[in-house]
C-alpha cells in the first residue's frame, strides 16, 4: 500500500513490482555469504493449522533458520531460509551454502547443530 500511494499507480502494479523487487534482492543476496562472528537460530513462523497451544519443534508452523554476520560487534548482514526440518542434514545445507568456511558460529546449543 505504501509503493502504491507513493507512486501513485494500482495496487496490483504495486503489488507485482514489489514481487519484482524482492525476486532480485534474492538473487542478489545468494552471492553474498556471513563472515566473522555468525549467529544462528531456528524459528517457526505462521498459524498452526489446528491451535492447540504447541510452540516450538511440536507445532506445524513453517521452520526457518535465520543467520546473521557480526563485524566489529556491528551487523553485516543476514539470511534466512525456510528448512524441509529442523535436522542436523538441513541445518549443515544451510551453513555449508550461506557461510564462510573458517567462520565462528554461535548458537543456542541445540543438538542438531552438532
Amino acid at each position: 500500500m505504501h509503493l502504491k500511494r507513493k507512486l501513485k499507480i494500482a495496487y496490483d502494479t504495486a503489488w507485482i513490482i514489489s514481487h519484482q523487487i524482492r525476486k532480485a534482492m534474492g538473487k542478489r543476496d545468494e552471492n553474498y555469504v556471513l563472515f566473522g562472528i555468525v549467529e544462528i537460530d531456528e524459528g517457526f513462523f505462521g498459524f498452526p493449522s489446528e491451535w492447540e497451544g504447541k510452540r516450538g519443534y511440536d507445532t506445524d508452523k513453517t521452520p526457518v533458520i535465520i543467520g546473521l554476520s557480526l563485524a566489529d560487534g556491528r551487523l553485516c548482514f543476514v539470511k534466512a531460509q525456510v528448512l524441509p526440518a529442523v535436522d542436523g542434514d538441513s541445518i549443515t545445507a544451510f551453513t555449508e551454502k550461506n557461510i564462510e568456511k573458517g567462520t565462528s558460529v554461535v548458537n543456542d546449543g541445540y543438538v542438531s547443530y552438532y
